[in-house]
């Protein structure tokens, strides 16, 4: 009996916890998304340089290295904006005096 009343109060406590699964669900596929696109923009740079290497191209190259740089740039500070609201009482945060 001791069996059936503890996994009923398991199965009670994570019904109640799907709400917050899906959040955290949510908010990793967010994660995956950035990561794909951090990915694929190497993967582009890559190419890239490889192609400017070859002809010469380097000016053209450069500009887009100096636009990808703002754009992770702000990337970061977004970011570490939302690292600080998900745990702004992180004792990491505070110490670095991210918060």
């Amino acid at each position: 009996m001791a069996d059936i009343a503890a996994v009923q109060e398991l199965k009670a406590g994570l019904e109640n916890s799907q709400g917050n699964f899906d959040i955290i669900i949510t908010r990793l596929g967010a994660f995956a998304t950035v990561w794909a696109t951090i990915r694929a923009d190497i993967q582009a740079i890559e190419e890239k340089l490889e192609y400017a290497h070859n002809t010469g191209s380097w000016t053209l190259m450069h500009g887009r290295l100096n636009t990808a740089a703002k754009l992770y740039a702000a990337l970061g500070k977004a970011l570490r904006q939302y690292q600080i609201s998900v745990n702004p009482d992180q004792k990491m945060f505070k110490a670095r005096n991210l918060a």
